[in-house]
């Protein structure tokens, strides 16, 4: 049964979210401990067909195999989480001293990223924003220096974007037709998150980098049985080791990191769980 189940999309699931810096505490957390998600976790929800309800959606259940007390839209929590998880990282592998952000795609995805950075480095002085859609590009760059008072540069070439950079965050959507970030574009001390895999940056640069992460290696060696990633080295090291304080974070000198993201369904579930008191005057 769906009755009681409350329903939340992109848009109301970001009204209900948490404080910046207690989402970004919740995902370090959660990903230190490595956990596996609760079994009333749904990370592909298909009750929401009984509900009349289009498109792929994630909850959480009574209980294993029970009715659903809370759905999110799919796509939307994944945005979330993973934003969380770039700004968890970086306070570990990132400059503390950063100050400048590139993000390559202007989208939904970056609108959280730059709410869950901002609160993670607060001296933020600019940030640089590359679409080769040109009037989103510009509206993106508007919104950020309106909403967070940060000012905001358009590079029209992605190489003007990344050379700088302190933190580069890759997410674009839809992908380039082939990467374009090459290991000469980027400056020592950079650290960089693919959400994109390797649709931004090149098998090359990725090597390039002094160490990589991965969240999930589960999901990175799925996508290179799927045929992506080619030629891309698996990353050595684990992102929970990192938080949980088993691994070095970035240590001294000025080494490029580079961190590929797929999301967790554990932190997924959490986020999940931190949203269920929120909504109950959305039920229907």
């Amino acid at each position: 049964m769906t009755e009681s189940c409350s329903f939340l999309t992109a848009g109301e699931l970001t009204g209900l979210l948490p404080p910046a810096t207690e989402l970004n505490t919740l995902a370090a957390t959660v990903l230190a401990r490595g956990a596996e998600p609760p079994a009333n976790f749904a990370a592909r929800w298909t009750g929401a067909a009984a509900a009349g309800r289009s498109g792929e959606w994630s909850a959480l259940l009574a209980g294993p195999g029970g009715p659903a007390r809370l759905a999110v839209e799919a796509a939307a929590l994944h945005r979330v989480c993973q934003a969380a998880t770039t700004a968890a990282s970086a306070l570990r592998l990132a400059d503390p001293q950063s100050e400048v952000i590139t993000l390559l795609g202007c989208n939904d995805q970056g609108r959280l990223l730059m709410r869950q950075l901002l609160a993670a480095f607060p001296h933020t002085e600019r940030m640089l924003c590359f679409d080769p859609d040109i009037s989103r590009q510009n509206a993106f760059a508007d919104e950020i220096m309106t909403t967070h008072d940060l000012a905001s540069i358009i590079p029209p070439e992605p190489r003007e974007a990344t050379e700088g950079a302190h933190i580069l965050v890759a997410t674009m959507q839809p992908q380039p037709a082939q990467p374009m970030v090459e290991p000469e574009w980027l400056q020592t001390g950079t650290f960089c998150v693919l959400l994109d895999g390797d649709g931004s940056f090149t098998a090359a640069t990725i090597a390039h980098a002094d160490r990589r992460f991965v969240d999930d290696r589960a999901a990175f060696r799925a996508a290179v049985a799927a045929g992506r990633l080619a030629g891309t080295p698996e990353p050595e090291e684990e992102l929970a080791a990192v938080l949980a304080g088993g691994a070095a974070g970035r240590g001294p000198g000025t080494p490029i990191h580079v961190s590929l993201q797929f999301g967790q369904p554990a932190l997924a579930a959490a986020v999940l769980a931190a949203l269920l008191p929120r909504p109950s005057s959305r039920n229907r």
